[in-house]
């Protein structure tokens, strides 16, 4: 009668710990951050007196998918900018970065958004390089700034976006 019992419970155990109904949730907190954000320098080519797409990349960390649209506010930081100019250049003004005029550049959305399910979200713009001086080195600076119910990455929430001008005469 023992060993029956011994069997029975072996069995029992055997049935319960194999369901895969576990779920664990969450495992980390989601934090939002820029792609690529870790180099401070996200560089992208334009062609010259033309008008072309760029964009940059919000990831959503966790170990789930995001189970409602993610609404992550932005804005260009010319403070970003202005500290970064004077932490690399400092008096040398004639090597710091320029900003991209504020009629040079069109925002597709006020707002980049993470789809439910999804990792990634686009912040989508357009970059009209006419009229630009392309002996000058110009950024658009862009830092995170909210996302409500997620946090921002404190140290990948800011990137300075570079335009890179080219034309059809340049060399490689």
């Amino acid at each position: 009668m023992r060993k029956i019992n011994v069997i029975f419970i072996v069995i029992l155990f055997l049935f319960v710990s194999c369901s895969n109904d576990v779920d664990y949730g969450e495992q980390y907190i989601k934090e939002l951050y820029i792609v690529g954000s870790s180099q401070t320098l996200m560089y992208a080519f334009h062609e010259i007196d033309k008008a072309s797409p760029g964009n940059i990349s919000v990831y959503c960390s966790g170990s789930e998918l995001p189970g409602k649209d993610v609404i992550v506010n932005y804005k260009v930081d010319k403070e970003y900018l202005d500290r970064f100019n004077r932490n690399e250049y400092g008096n040398e003004e004639e090597n710091y970065f320029q900003i991209v005029p504020e009629d040079k550049v069109t925002f597709k959305q006020e707002q980049i958004i993470v789809k439910k399910g999804k990792e990634y979200g686009l912040l989508n713009f357009t970059i009209d390089t006419e009229g630009l001086d392309f002996s000058k080195l110009y950024v658009i600076p862009l830092t995170l700034t909210d996302a409500p119910g997620y946090r921002i990455s404190e140290t990948q929430s800011s990137t300075l976006y570079v335009v890179g001008i080219v034309n059809q005469y340049q060399g490689t």
